[in-house]
């Protein structure tokens, strides 16, 4: 068995590499080339045949699949590795769709599994496997058990894998100074919320707004953490406890930013007369707030077509390790 494994390995090889034109060989003549018997050759070729590579009958001409024939991603497995919740991010929803209009036209498989478990009962073998926003346990499993060749992070942190994805820090740092370059505000809010997580995107959003107001002492920053979505509005209250002439808040998700227009509503504080509101993701109902909300986004399509180029040359076989981090886009509205 581990000849015929072998032996389909090798002859796949050679389909995708172009090797063969339309029509085989004799299984002789295969045969004497694989140097096995012809026994051996014809289970083999069942075998391609069964897994879509080959078309035809034995003692009759088989032709080689058109769509294997120098395809380097021919019957490729692709994981996605993504929590259903994120599938709302506009990010990401263009990421599955590049994937299966670039690879599944192309004959390969696109997976999306949601948890280890999943990943643990897959019966197929994992040819990439893209992590987003992966972490902790799950980030352990994947790297423990996938060759660091076959991994790509989307959206993480680690200089021993390939990563693409969004410039955190940056982001924190470009929200500040659009605030205070931008919009002249000089007494600004910050409201963030999982900060203690071992990988915090909002943390690292968070150190950028401070690196800025390092290097422009003029600025001063208040900062918040809040435990929950249900302590939203305390954390909101402490941070107008700290100065009350607080006239603009960077909430680093859109969801902080929406308990914000809540809070604001029941103080009868106008945004952005009174309180500008920035956010980060660009979720779809940003725009619908009244007023709509000013936030940023992932460069979706840099990203995107970064992450599709680092696909294909895996599946080449490129053992190279990339990071590729690119900064957010600002979507003006009417927040601010």
């Amino acid at each position: 068995m581990v000849l015929i494994h072998d032996l389909n390995k090798k002859m796949q090889q050679d389909i995708l590499n172009g090797m063969f034109g339309d029509t085989l060989p004799s299984i002789r003549l295969l045969a004497q080339k694989y140097n096995v018997g012809t026994s051996t050759m014809k289970l083999s070729l069942k075998r391609l045949k069964e897994d879509g590579f080959l078309t035809g009958h034995q003692g009759k001409c088989i032709h080689v699949n058109p769509l294997a024939t120098g395809n380097h991603f021919f019957k490729k497995n692709i994981v996605l590795f993504i929590k259903l919740h994120r599938l709302q991010q506009m990010l990401y929803a263009r990421v599955i769709e590049s994937l299966r209009s670039t690879f599944e036209t192309n004959g390969a498989n696109i997976h999306l599994i949601n948890s280890i478990q999943q990943l643990k009962s897959c019966d197929f073998e994992v040819d990439i496997i893209i992590a987003t926003e992966t972490k902790g346990e799950e980030l352990q499993f994947i790297t423990e058990n996938f060759p660091a060749e076959k991994i790509i992070q989307l959206n993480g942190y680690g200089q021993n894998y390939t990563n693409v994805g969004t410039d955190n820090f940056l982001a924190g740092y470009e929200s500040v100074k659009y605030l205070h370059e931008g919009k002249k505000h000089k007494y600004i809010g910050i409201l963030s919320m999982y900060l203690d997580y071992a990988v915090s995107f909002n943390k690292f959003r968070r150190d950028g707004a401070n690196e800025y107001c390092r290097q422009h002492p003029d600025v001063k920053l208040y900062e918040v953490d809040a435990e929950n979505f249900d302590s939203v509005d305390a954390a909101i209250e402490n941070l107008f406890s700290q100065n009350q002439n607080i006239t603009a808040i960077f909430a680093t998700m859109d969801t902080l930013a929406f308990s914000v227009y809540s809070y604001a509503a029941k103080k009868k504080i106008a945004i952005p007369s009174q309180l500008a509101l920035l956010g980060f993701d660009n979720l779809s109902y940003c725009k619908f707030t009244i007023p709509p909300l000013t936030t940023y986004e992932e460069d979706s399509n840099s990203i995107t077509e970064a992450l599709l180029k680092l696909t294909k040359n895996k599946l080449m076989e490129d053992m190279n390790i990339e990071q590729l981090i690119f900064p957010p886009v600002l979507i003006n509205r009417e927040s601010i």
